[in-house]
């Protein structure tokens, strides 16, 4: 691009001296050749051969002679050669100069420019500095020979220039864009995960660098799930074989209900922890249960009872470890029209007393149970009753089956 921006402009100056009453340069050589600041090439030092007339001393003979390297073959024999020059020596000089562009080597060096230029510049240049004058082309044929050296571009290296920041900056605008969606596409990824793990308001407020204070809640319904045998499994089958025999895995589960308290517990790896004793009790539920069957506390039932639309059997006093004996119940079914309609009753009769949301209703569930409570606990039972939550969240009294060992699952029954 700047090789055939500085051709283009010396070929234009040249043009523009022959087709002007000076005729012809007479002295062209690449120090006459000037760059400005917007790196358009033009030509000086003409116009001057009778000023200079006589005016050459000994100090300048030695700039004299490399000025004849320039200097066309007919003038360097003609002792006394025109001092206006001729056109066709101008075409001999630029032959020169394209030489030095091209070969970046001085006005005389290897004429084997092979790799240096196209076959086309190669066959000009040759031309231009052919021995006989009336073999060289004159200016008007060797732009027209070179044309194809600036197809395409602008008339100067500074119009080129901006053409390609032009293009630069549309690309890189594009490119921004493109990494803007994926860098988006990753937050929103990162959120959902995060949201997974956390309750929105508490990942909100983790992401905005707040502390996240603890909380208590005076009924929460937690629920432990067990895949029966999966530690067996898992020991004496690959991951594979464990994938593939994923339908048929028998589940323990248990639910109980009481009063909880819950926050987030570190800072570079938050958690959203449980603490308490229904924790502990929702375990022994599920340590003492049957496959393939729910184990519920009596607290836990008569919360169920009051909701209404459940099935229940008694399984009567047993020996809870830790907890001494205890009233349970199995949860054998749902009655869902029995449930909608208690639904609809207690909500107009509360509406009609007090005008305000009863905190079983459907609503309340999906603002609060949904939104704060979407608790999914992974891992062990610790010293502290504490149970983390890496998994997604249940918003029910109790859920279906877990995909994962021991996975209890938190739901609130009231703020």
């Amino acid at each position: 691009m700047f090789v055939a921006s500085l051709v283009a402009d010396l070929l234009r100056g040249l043009t523009y001296l022959h087709d002007s009453p000076l005729v012809a340069h007479g002295n062209l050589t690449s120090s006459n050749c000037l760059v400005d600041s917007r790196w358009v090439l033009q030509i000086c030092d003409y116009g001057l051969h009778n000023l200079k007339s006589g005016c050459a001393d000994a100090e300048d003979a030695l700039r004299m002679e490399k000025r004849m390297l320039w200097r066309a073959p007919e003038f360097l024999r003609d002792p006394n050669p025109p001092p206006r020059g001729s056109q066709k020596g101008d075409v001999y000089s630029f032959g020169i100069i394209l030489y030095e562009i091209l070969g970046r080597n001085g006005p005389w060096g290897d004429t084997n420019l092979t790799n240096a230029a196209r076959p086309s510049v190669l066959a000009v240049l040759n031309a231009c500095w052919s021995e006989r004058p009336d073999r060289r082309p004159d200016l008007r044929l060797v732009r027209l020979r070179l044309k194809d050296m600036h197809a395409g571009m602008k008339t100067n290296i500074f119009d080129n220039m901006l053409s390609m920041m032009e293009k630069y900056a549309s690309n890189l605008e594009e490119l921004v864009a493109a990494r803007t969606e994926q860098l988006v596409q990753e937050k929103r990824r990162t959120d959902d995960l995060l949201n997974r793990m956390l309750p929105r308001t508490v990942a909100d407020a983790l992401k905005r660098g707040e502390r996240v204070q603890a909380e208590s809640y005076d009924c929460v319904s937690i629920y432990f799930s067990d895949i029966v045998g999966f530690t067996r499994m898992a020991a004496t089958n690959t991951p594979m074989q464990v994938e593939t025999i994923g339908d048929a895995y028998m589940v323990v589960g248990g639910i109980h209900s009481g009063q909880c308290a819950a926050g987030v517990v570190g800072v570079k790896m938050p958690r959203y922890c449980l603490f308490g004793d229904t924790v502990n009790t929702a375990a022994r539920m599920e340590s003492s249960g049957e496959p393939q069957r729910i184990h519920i506390s009596n607290d836990t039932y008569k919360l169920l009872k009051q909701h209404g639309g459940y099935r229940f059997k008694e399984r009567g006093i047993i020996n809870i470890k830790g907890k001494g004996e205890m009233k349970t119940w199995w949860l054998v079914g749902e009655d869902h029209e029995r449930r909608n309609c208690a639904y609809r009753s207690r909500a107009s009769s509360d509406r009609m007393s007090n005008g305000e949301e009863p905190w079983w209703s459907p609503q309340r569930s999906i603002m609060n149970i949904r939104e704060r409570a979407r608790l999914s606990c992974g891992g062990s039972l610790g010293p502290g009753s504490a149970l983390s939550s890496p998994g997604p969240p249940a918003c029910a009294c109790f859920v279906p089956p877990r995909d994962h060992h021991s996975a209890p699952v938190v739901s609130f029954c009231d703020d």
